[in-house]
């Protein structure tokens, strides 16, 4: 049940902009987290969708696991990217937010050949099939949510972790991935 947060507010670099400082901090985060199994939500006060995850972020766990995980953190070289505050209860009046994982895939040249062969046998004319490609193709978001490049641990390339934001009405609780996000699990905003 989560009970306290900390905060990591970032420190603006020279030569890094908030996004790159934030990035680190998140991967840093992300390698310290599978030792909660799933105990430990992450959330960004600061979240503004399609623009940035702000200089904020935030941890949500029980007393005991933010403790741990703050004093872990740390004393993993963050001291110099991020303001640790000290761990608190989390206020008695709060909303709900899920943070969650977006994997934004675009269709590639072979998967609008499948599509084009699909309706195809399906006896649709070149007209509606073009407009069922050009429907596919607008599911799409416009605008990507906010994200931070981070490097992936299993293959060492950068890439983006795109973050969406939904409000909730209500708490949801279950576990959190290893980057402390959900599809479902709540974490509370104030």
């Amino acid at each position: 049940m989560q009970s306290h947060y900390i905060e990591l507010l970032a420190i603006p670099q020279a030569d890094m902009l908030t996004a790159e400082t934030m990035g680190y901090i998140l991967q840093t985060v992300h390698r310290a987290l599978p030792q909660y199994a799933g105990r430990i939500g992450i959330g960004f006060p600061l979240y503004a969708p399609h623009h940035s995850l702000g200089n904020m972020l935030r941890l949500y766990g029980n007393e005991n696991d933010i403790c741990h995980i703050n004093n872990h953190l740390q004393t993993q070289g963050l001291a110099d990217y991020a303001v640790f505050r000290q761990p608190e209860k989390i206020p008695d009046k709060h909303q709900f937010a899920c943070f969650s994982r977006v994997r934004l895939k675009t269709p590639s040249a072979s998967d609008i050949r499948r599509m084009q062969k699909r309706c195809q046998q399906q006896g649709l004319s070149p007209d509606e099939i073009a407009n069922r490609i050009q429907q596919w193709r607008n599911k799409s978001p416009n605008k990507p949510p906010a994200f931070a490049y981070i490097n992936s641990t299993s293959t060492g390339q950068r890439m983006p972790l795109f973050i969406a934001k939904r409000d909730k009405t209500e708490a949801q609780t279950g576990t959190f991935n290893a980057y402390g996000l959900s599809q479902n699990s709540t974490v509370p905003v104030f």
